[in-house]
């Protein structure tokens, strides 16, 4: 791929630091709206490809596993080489097997390119999230982190209803195609205009703080497992995955049956309000968390715990609810949490872990995070004949409830010590 372009200099490194952050708002958008667009297209492929409910629901599974199980070892390579070159290669890969979905012809096939994408988008978000954070310095990790993410909650609104849109004109094939030739582009672009950074640069933690990883996998994944609070946060994501992937999965096809909307119309509800309103817990958590931080160490746990008990309630009403208004309410209070939740896990994590793991660690987290995804997705996929749609999506509340309290405890009783042995194990290297 060519040498990597050095950083900008300290005179631009500030201003460069935030266009990395849009640059990789797009890489973010288009990550999220290949991998969201299919579910709007279920009753097509139910159609088209005789896809049966297990199948579709293996169509969401077999990415998150894929996704999930790669994600310690893509975490670590994000450790070792140019996180520059890991994320414009995996951006063209994503984008050409998005384009290559378009020319399924059975359930087989489709499920087998859901795969092949895990493995290729796993690289990104660990590559992203930690060269982000190595442009930006502590007080304002959460704001631009959040930031970024708000590109995943805008490619996963318009990522429905767009492949609605366009199947319902042209067929579910071309907005595949579309989808793809779009990626390829925008990776051409991000290879020109994309830089690495060095890493730790922008933390305040000693001289140990900086420089890649030299230590073999198993030497970084024993130093990850040993935080208890990487631990914790871990447990958080599989739990608070289990309900959100099956959400994200299967409101769609929700919305279709249960209120006779078309698909582009049932993948724009069960998308946009929920992520307007992620936008919007982004907006309020980052910038608080980054503010409480002057005040209390453990502000940004602090605001991921109101995250997650935040839309307790709501993931009640909309399994319940026969009306479409309350259900939008439900979308949206849902998705204020969410945003509280995300914009703070690699901030977290860069308190708790060295520089030099950041990206495994994260790596980790993402595992967690999918193998519950797709417990989620593909239990509700099995269970949904039996219990009736609206029945599961309620069982995310106890779930929800659950996630608080794990988090919860982390904040209470682990996370001040990591922070403490982070700093003195730095200063000591």
């Amino acid at each position: 791929m060519g040498p990597t372009p050095a950083a900008p200099g300290p005179e631009r490194s500030s201003n460069y630091g935030w266009f990395v952050v849009a640059l990789l708002w797009v890489a973010a958008m288009l990550n999220y709206l290949d991998r969201q667009a299919i579910f709007s297209l279920f009753p097509l492929l139910r159609k088209d490809l005789r896809m049966s409910n297990l199948a579709l629901g293996l169509v969401g599974t077999v990415f998150l596993w894929v996704y999930g199980g790669l994600s310690p070892f893509v975490g670590y390579l994000g450790d070792r080489f140019s996180r520059r070159n890991i994320i414009v290669a995996t951006l063209a890969l994503w984008s050409l097997v998005t384009f290559a979905t378009g020319f399924a012809r059975t359930s087989v096939e489709v499920i087998a390119l859901r795969g092949l994408m895990g493995i290729c988008e796993a690289c990104y978000m660990p590559a992203a999230l930690t060269l982000i954070s190595d442009y930006q310095p502590p007080a304002r990790r959460s704001t631009a982190v959040g930031l970024h993410q708000t590109g995943i909650y805008f490619g996963a609104a318009i990522g429905g209803s767009f492949a609605g849109y366009v199947a319902e004109h042209w067929g579910w094939r071309r907005a595949f195609h579309s989808l793809g030739v779009f990626g390829v582009l925008f990776a051409c672009f991000l290879w020109a205009s994309l830089c690495e950074a060095p890493r730790g640069a922008r933390d305040p933690l000693g001289p140990g703080s900086a420089g890649s990883s030299t230590q073999p996998l198993w030497a970084s994944l024993r130093v990850v497992l040993r935080s208890p609070t990487l631990l914790v946060l871990s447990a958080v994501v599989l739990v608070f995955s289990i309900y959100f992937w099956a959400l994200t999965a299967w409101l769609p096809l929700f919305f279709f049956e249960k209120f006779g909307m078309g698909l582009a119309r049932a993948g724009g509800v069960a998308n946009a309000y929920v992520q307007g309103a992620s936008v919007l817990g982004i907006g309020l958590g980052g910038p608080l968390a980054d503010f409480a931080l002057r005040r209390e160490a453990r502000a940004r746990m602090a605001v991921q715990v109101a995250g997650l008990l935040i839309p307790a309630p709501f993931l009640l009403i909309i399994g319940q609810t026969h009306s479409l208004v309350w259900a939008v309410v439900a979308l949206l209070g849902f998705g204020l949490g969410r945003g509280l939740w995300d914009c703070n896990n690699m901030p977290v994590i860069c308190d708790v872990a060295a520089p030099a793991v950041r990206s495994t660690a994260y790596g980790v987290f993402n595992f967690a995070g999918m193998l519950g995804g797709g417990i989620g997705t593909l239990g509700f996929g099995l269970l949904v004949k039996r219990a009736g749609s609206g029945t599961l999506l309620s069982a995310a509340c106890p779930l929800a409830v659950l996630a608080a309290v794990i988090a919860w405890v982390g904040m209470k009783r682990f996370l001040l010590n990591d922070m403490r042995n982070l700093r003195i194990t730095l200063q000591a290297g």
